[in-house]
């Protein structure tokens, strides 16, 4: 449990220590996350970074199991 904390709380922001993932969507599933992201006036790249930082806080009970 420890190890999982230090290593989400490692001194990393939101936009630094980035990876580059390449990940396939379905058509509609990427065409409405762009209008998402335009309609928050935001990029879809940025959009996408939001949706799977909420995901993980959301998981982090889950993550403090390990």
């Amino acid at each position: 449990m420890k190890l999982i904390e230090n290593y989400l709380n490692n001194g990393c922001n939101f936009y630094s220590c980035m990876k580059d993932i390449n990940i396939e969507l379905k058509d509609k599933t990427h065409s409405l996350a762009k209008v998402c992201a335009v309609l928050k006036n935001t990029t879809l790249k940025q959009y996408i970074q939001k949706a799977i930082a909420a995901a993980i806080e959301k998981d982090k009970e889950e993550l403090k199991k390990l």
